[in-house]
């Protein structure tokens, strides 16, 4: 991600709720709001092989994270949907899917809705 100086100073730095997921996405949209231009770089691909994050602990983050980033876009009805879409997501998984990748913990995402819904942004989760 480059992002100019002038739009930092203009919009503020990263948004520390998010802590990881979702943060950039965060970025974008509100420079995109202060009239800065947001673009993508089609078939750029960004690897980080130091990545760390337990599984319970990202699929954790994914759901938290984009039920933030949806409340403050769209309002807490579009959340709410949201939840919904995640839980509904998370049953098929479990009912029709044997190894479901490495960002999936269905008790980390029933927790993430939970604790959204309970207003939590600390360090909520322990696997």
């Amino acid at each position: 991600m480059l992002v100019r100086r002038q739009c930092l100073d203009e919009i503020g730095l990263f948004d520390q709720r998010y802590f990881a997921y979702g943060d950039e996405h965060d970025l974008g949209a509100r420079a995109v709001r202060h009239g800065w231009k947001v673009v993508l770089v089609w078939g750029s691909i960004v690897t980080n092989p130091a990545t760390r994050t337990e599984n319970s602990w990202r699929s954790y983050l994914f759901a938290r994270n984009s039920l933030f980033l949806v409340n403050a876009y769209f309002g807490r009805s579009a959340a709410t949907l949201r939840a919904v879409l995640i839980l509904l997501n998370t049953l098929r998984l479990l009912a029709f899917h044997r190894e479901n990748g490495p960002a999936f913990s269905a008790r980390a995402r029933w927790k993430a809705v939970r604790d959204y819904f309970s207003g939590c942004t600390g360090r909520p989760f322990v696997s």
